[in-house]
């Protein structure tokens, strides 16, 4: 089964291919969308006025949207008298075939006879920590997935929550303009760059206006391969360049 899901795995894109990819992005979306809509109503339960939905329909849940998942235990202590338990959640995301994860944490209590203390041990109720370990993993495996999203119980309990309908259909990279931050980068990239100068006035030109994520990561690899083209050219004629140009030069040729 292990060789199986490799050999369907396909590999992560990166953020070229990401921003340039409409159609992952979208099947991403479209993913995001479910996994943020509402618990079907049978799927809740309630106790002394908390929501929640029961693991075996948590893990049912993971099963069928992600296929094959895992859960981590990464620490087991005791807080006061319960048992607490830090956990992470692997999944295999099906869109891109590569593993994600979220952290989850769990605690139940160690109960004692009636009238006792909570840290009077030498009263704790036969079994209890036999039942209290798998419930506090539970309650972390719970607490890891739904951070995925609502539809494993994320709002149950929340006063106020964004709607995630929002998303569907309406991811446009075209449209979502860059921050002073990507500007700067783009203009150090375009100053230390030899194309033309008019193709430079250009794109300076285009700088002092709207550029969008889509136009960013182009014109960011544009100028990239032009600045890294110069290194290797240098390189290849034997001129002298700092540790840092030849690295990037090797790395690229």
């Amino acid at each position: 089964m292990e060789n199986q899901i490799a050999k369907q795995k396909t590999k992560l894109p990166s953020l070229d291919e990401l921003y340039q990819d409409k159609g992952l992005s979208a099947k991403q979306n479209e993913l995001n969308v479910l996994l943020n809509q509402n618990p079907k109503e049978s799927w809740i339960r309630e106790h002394n006025g908390i929501k929640y939905i029961p693991i075996s329909i948590i893990e049912y849940l993971l099963t069928s949207i992600f296929i094959k998942w895992r859960f981590e235990i990464k620490e087991v202590k005791l807080i006061a008298n319960s048992i607490n338990v830090v956990g992470r959640l692997h999944v295999l995301d099906p869109i891109s075939g590569s593993w994600d994860w979220n952290d989850g944490t769990g605690a139940a209590p160690i109960n004692t006879k009636k009238g006792a203390g909570a840290n009077e041990w030498n009263e704790i109720i036969h079994n209890s920590v036999q039942m209290s370990s798998p419930a506090a993993e539970s309650f972390a495996l719970k607490d890891a997935a739904e951070k995925f999203g609502k539809i494993f119980g994320k709002d149950l309990n929340r006063r106020d929550f964004l709607s995630y309908t929002n998303l569907e259909g309406k991811l446009d990279i075209e449209a979502i303009q860059i921050n002073l931050d990507q500007y700067q980068e783009l203009y150090t990239l375009l100053k230390g760059s030899s194309l033309d100068s008019e193709e430079k006035d250009v794109l300076y030109e285009k700088l002092k206006g709207f550029v969008s994520l889509f136009e960013f990561q182009n014109l960011k690899t544009h100028l990239i391969s032009n600045q890294l083209e110069d290194e290797r050219t240098r390189l290849r004629n034997g001129e002298i360049l700092s540790m840092g140009e030849i690295g990037k030069a090797i790395k690229n040729l």
